[in-house]
C-alpha cells in the first residue's frame, strides 16, 4: 500500500528490496532528520529489507506517522526499518514504538538487536486501520536519547 522512506526522499527499489519507497510523508512532529552515505548492512534485515538507501537517512524525535486511505476494521501487515546510524554501541539510543495506542516495541535498542551500527533490521507487525483507516505508528522516548526510524511500511 504504501512505503516510506523515514527522513529522506523516494527511492527506487533497483538496488535491492521488495518496494520502492516515497519520500518522507504522513508524519506529525517538529523531529530532525539524519542521513549518512555509510554502507549499511541489510544482510541481518533478511528478505524484508528495503533498499540500502532507505537505511542512510532516518527521522529522529518524537513523531507520529498516521497512514490514511486505508479500509477500516482490516487488518496490514506493518515493517519498521531500522539503522543505527550515529551511536556504536548498545543502550545508547532506547526508545518506544506504539501501533494504533497499543505498544509493540518497549525500550528498542538498533544496536543491540541488529548486532551493530550501520546494520539494518527489520520489525514486522500486524495492525488493524481504526475506524477513520488510519494506521497510527508512535515513536516515543525510551529510557535513553530519542527514537529513530528509517523506513514504515503498510503492505
Amino acid at each position: 500500500i504504501v512505503s516510506i522512506n523515514a527522513g529522506g526522499p523516494a527511492e527506487s527499489n533497483s538496488g535491492g528490496g521488495d518496494n520502492s519507497f516515497v519520500a518522507d510523508e504522513d508524519y506529525n512532529a517538529t523531529t530532525t532528520t539524519y542521513a549518512v552515505t555509510n554502507t549499511i548492512s541489510t544482510t541481518a534485515a533478511g528478505a524484508n529489507a528495503a533498499p540500502m538507501a532507505v537505511y542512510q537517512s532516518a527521522r529522529q524525535g518524537t513523531v507520529t506517522y498516521t497512514i490514511p486511505g486505508l479500509t477500516a476494521g482490516t487488518s496490514y501487515p506493518v515493517r519498521l526499518h531500522f539503522a543505527e546510524l550515529y551511536f556504536s554501541a548498545a543502550g545508547d539510543r532506547v526508545f518506544n514504538v506504539a501501533i494504533n495506542g497499543t505498544t509493540v516495541l518497549t525500550n528498542f535498542d538498533i544496536v543491540k538487536t541488529a548486532g551493530a551500527n550501520y546494520t539494518a533490521v527489520v520489525e514486522n507487525f500486524t495492525a488493524t486501520a481504526n475506524s477513520s483507516g488510519d494506521i497510527v505508528i508512535t515513536f516515543t522516548n525510551g529510557t535513553k536519547d530519542q527514537p529513530m526510524i528509517n523506513g514504515v511500511e503498510i503492505l
